[in-house]
């Protein structure tokens, strides 16, 4: 289905949210936190946060559609939900173009499902998709990753792995090199995340060794040294990346998501 045919009564979308950035997200973690969207079990749905999500809503009784910005909340199979300043009634039609995490984009079309008030005018608006579709596609924490962690820090290890786990990964934590290798031959890992000061044998030759025991998935270096020669060191050894000390969240999520780019 796409927009061939229909009648688009504007060319700017419409943004009817009188919010800034930090309010929406502000708005959109207290709905986590204290109300659950009705109609999808919370495991079935992934966190997906958009800020400017491009959605047209048809007007009753006619070919006409409403192109709207809109903040998106979550993502599922069979539905995504998102922020309008007012209210929609329910079977009423909309589509949007979604992109895959790859860049790719994709038209997908529902009906409401559920609009209820949350704060003043705003309304969250629950679609319901015509066709299912796959949320990995379009949301790194759908991917469910499997990560193994060579961390030897503690505290880092302990907030690497709460984001790896937000981000919907399935995490192992060793502390040591020899822990990684007995790991990777028995398991089947996406990513090893290994933090060149490991105990044990040195990171460069553990890198090596990894490659010579057959292990080809993503190999991601945790250091300290972000020079480039550091970095290009790093990719000669094995590496397929390196990530930075410090780091974040969001370098965790943009990692996994290269991972999605990686494969496709």
């Amino acid at each position: 289905m796409s927009t061939a045919g229909r009648s688009i009564t504007a060319q700017q979308p419409v943004v009817t949210i009188p919010l800034g950035d930090e309010d929406i997200r502000q708005l959109l973690d207290k709905l986590d936190a204290d109300l659950p969207s009705a109609g999808q079990p919370r495991q079935l749905r992934f966190p997906y946060r958009l800020p400017e999500l491009r959605l047209f809503i048809q007007q009753p009784g006619m070919d006409v559609w409403i192109p709207y910005s809109v903040p998106t909340r979550w993502i599922s199979r069979s539905g995504l939900s998102f922020l309008h300043g007012g209210f929609v009634h329910q079977t009423r039609l909309c589509y949007t173009l979604l992109t895959t995490l790859d860049g790719a984009r994709r038209d997908v079309v529902g009906r409401v499902r559920d609009c209820r008030c949350v704060e003043g005018r705003i309304h969250e608006i629950e679609l319901l998709f015509l066709e299912e579709i796959d949320p990995a596609l379009y949301c790194v924490e759908a991917a469910g990753r499997r990560v193994l962690l060579a961390e030897n820090d503690r505290l880092i290890a302990q907030m690497t792995t709460t984001w790896l786990k937000q981000l919907n990964a399935d995490v192992d934590h060793v502390a040591s090199s020899q822990c990684i290798f007995d790991c990777a031959v028995n398991n089947d890992y996406d990513l090893i995340l290994m933090d060149l000061e490991t105990p044990g044998i040195g990171g460069f030759d553990a890198v090596a060794k990894l490659r010579n025991l057959g292990y080809k998935g993503a190999i991601v270096a945790i250091t300290s040294q972000s020079q480039p020669a550091d970095e290009a060191h790093c990719l000669e050894a094995g590496c397929n990346q390196v990530l930075a000390t410090p780091f974040g969240r969001q370098h965790v999520e943009t990692l996994l998501r290269s991972l999605n780019s990686r494969e496709r």
